[in-house]
């Protein structure tokens, strides 16, 4: 059995059955853990953690119902706790608020899939322009070994989308703004739910990765900027044919 980690919450996957191994992964906390903690921030961070892994483990799938009473039984805390864990999830993107039935694991529509990739279309080319040139040199070695690694996985895998995080998530962190990353991390953790849940419906085609980082290392924001887009919407046409074809299609004048 295979067990790999989210690069972004550091979960452990069991690969086959996508499912959370309990003695590998801190963040399913027992509830005499979750008792001792006696700050409202700690008791959240350990509901949150507990959401997360059961999410990301594909032991909540989209369109399930979750109940805060339930979880906090579970968990061994109170409700409070867990009600800021669900409103954290929510924030970004892994759950939704249905009016009169309560919260569920998000189901993703294509124009919230569309809404995602180009978020992190926009995040990706801005650090290709602010990390393109000596930064890019200085880790180059670091980010080649990141490259293979995605090459040498199976496409059809969640450990090949992992480890294609991996080497997008060293790039953005050479920007060197905490916040930055964090805003990267948040969209790129529902990308992983959706590749875990094959959302998408279809494996991406795989640039090279390596002649990446070969136009990242000039000294060209504009050029930089070009080569990450061409990279990230590589194999994802269908998904951005309706951007495209507004792009394309004359406004419509009202002739009355």
């Amino acid at each position: 059995m295979v067990l790999t980690k989210c690069p972004i919450c550091d979960i452990s996957i069991d690969m086959p059955k996508m499912r959370t191994t309990p003695e590998k992964c801190s963040s399913r906390p027992r509830p005499e853990i979750c008792l001792s903690k006696n700050r409202q921030s700690s008791l959240t961070s350990c509901a949150y953690k507990n959401l997360l892994d059961r999410i990301l483990g594909g032991r909540l799938r989209p369109g399930d119902l979750l109940n805060r009473r339930t979880v906090a039984r579970e968990l061994g805390i109170s409700p409070a706790p867990v009600l800021e864990a669900m409103v954290r999830l929510q924030e970004e993107g892994l759950l939704e608020v249905l009016p009169r039935r309560g919260t569920r694991v998000r189901i993703i529509t294509p124009d919230y899939l569309l809404g995602q990739l180009l978020v992190r279309e926009a995040l990706e080319c801005e650090a290709a322009r602010l990390a393109c040139g000596a930064p890019v040199r200085q880790a180059r070695r670091m980010l080649l070994h990141l490259a293979a690694g995605v090459h040498a996985a199976d496409r059809s895998s969640v450990a090949m989308w992992q480890r294609e995080v991996e080497f997008h998530l060293a790039i953005v962190r050479l920007v060197g703004v905490p916040e930055f990353v964090q805003a990267y991390e948040r969209v790129m953790r529902v990308g992983l739910f959706m590749r875990i849940n094959q959302i998408t419906g279809h494996v991406p085609l795989m640039k090279s990765h390596a002649a990446l980082v070969d136009a990242l290392a000039e000294d060209d924001p504009d050029a930089a900027e070009r080569a990450m887009r061409e990279h990230i919407r590589a194999g994802k046409e269908i998904i951005f044919a309706p951007i495209e074809k507004a792009r394309h299609t004359p406004e419509i004048r009202n002739s009355t």
